[in-house]
């Protein structure tokens, strides 16, 4: 993972978020610059991918466990 400035360390669980919500990577590129100035846009969103990727290297049944929570989680 490429390594965050403080200023974009505090910018990565908005980014994160943003993907989390469906929005496009070009969506986000328009977006961040004006909610979080100065940040290396595209490393903080390439930062936030490698976070999805090292979460998907869990064992299936933690990946499972969490999809069925998360699920419940939403119905209530």
């Amino acid at each position: 993972m490429p390594s965050l400035k403080p200023n974009e360390a505090e910018a990565l669980p908005r980014i994160y978020g943003m993907i989390l919500e469906g929005n496009t990577r070009p969506d986000i590129e328009a977006a961040a610059p004006s909610i979080f100035p100065g940040i290396d846009v595209p490393k903080v969103i390439d930062h936030a991918l490698a976070c999805f990727a090292a979460v998907a290297d869990e064992p299936t049944d933690v990946i499972g466990g969490w999809c069925l929570e998360s699920s419940r989680d939403l119905y209530r």
